[in-house]
Parts: C-alpha cells; sequence; structure tokens
C-alpha cells in the first residue's frame, strides 16, 4: 500500500533482495499494491505488507513473518529455493547505511502509526498514542493496588 511507512521502509530492502537474486532462474522478486488491485480472498492479505512466497508449483503461497531486513530476506529465499544472492553483493539497504532515528522521532513516529490488536475483530486498528495510553493507565493502576498492599498491611510489633 503506497500509504503504509511499513511498506515505504521495506522499498529499498525489497529492491536490494530483487537486485540480490535477479540472475536465480528460480526466483522473481515482485511486488504488488493490494489497495488498487483485486487479489484472491485465499491469499489472505489482510494488513501491509505481507509477504508471500510463491513456490511456482501450483502449491498454496507460503506467508514471510519474520524480520524485514534484507539479511533475514536473503536467507528465507535462499532456504526456500536452494537460489543465492548474487557472489559479492553487498545491499544498499543495510543497518549502517540507515542514521539511528531519535527517541523523539521513534516515538512520534509510533503514536501516529496504527496497529491491529489480536483481542479486537479483523480490520479494526487502533492507534499507538491509545496503546501508551492504556499501558500508563495499566501502570498507574498497579502502583496504586502496590501502595494500597504497603499501607493495608499490619504494622510491625513495637
Amino acid at each position: 500500500a503506497p500509504w503504509c511507512g511499513h511498506c515505504k521502509r521495506l522499498i529499498p530492502v525489497w529492491e536490494d533482495l530483487g537486485e540480490a537474486f535477479k540472475s536465480a532462474d528460480n526466483v522473481v522478486v515482485a511486488k504488488i499494491d493490494a489497495t488498487s488491485n483485486d487479489l484472491p480472498k485465499a491469499l489472505g492479505v489482510t494488513g501491509f505488507p505481507t509477504l508471500l512466497l510463491f513456490k511456482g508449483d501450483g502449491s498454496p503461497p507460503e506467508n514471510y513473518s519474520g524480520e524485514r531486513d534484507y539479511a533475514s530476506l536473503a536467507n528465507f529465499v535462499s532456504k526456500k529455493t536452494g537460489a543465492k544472492p548474487a557472489s559479492g553483493f553487498k545491499p544498499k539497504s543495510g543497518e549502517a547505511a540507515k542514521p539511528s532515528e531519535p527517541l523523539d522521532k521513534m516515538a512520534l513516529r509510533f503514536f501516529n502509526t496504527d496497529f491491529q490488536v489480536p483481542w479486537m475483530s479483523s480490520g479494526y486498528k487502533v492507534s499507538g498514542l491509545y496503546l501508551a495510553a492504556i499501558c500508563v493507565f495499566l501502570l498507574f493502576v498497579a502502583s496504586i493496588a502496590l501502595v494500597i498492599a504497603c499501607l493495608s498491611r499490619d504494622a510491625p510489633p513495637p
């Protein structure tokens, strides 16, 4: 999805993966915008990005749920297909090429991100700010419970 922050961050890694395996005969690294194309419901695309491995033999695709970095994806492709990345290939999307993000920007990005939580219905999203508020509230309740427990103890005998 073009609007998805996770998808945008995956683009350089995905391009590196395609470049690394472009000489492999049995590997095609492709992307599709699921928001502007009708995909079969059987693929189970409910979130973005969804990474699927199609083996080309008519079997159902395998869902990838690992880390979204070049090394993890390249290892997955190699393990599942037997293909190896081009020898000497150096990804441009490596962690060394990325400057570390300041904590305040990371926190703002978290607050502005929508998350699907497991206890809600499919397709229902909750903002990061809401999740952070729930965590703060639960910490507050736990601290009050601890204070009450400490105050309600019997005083030690003199």
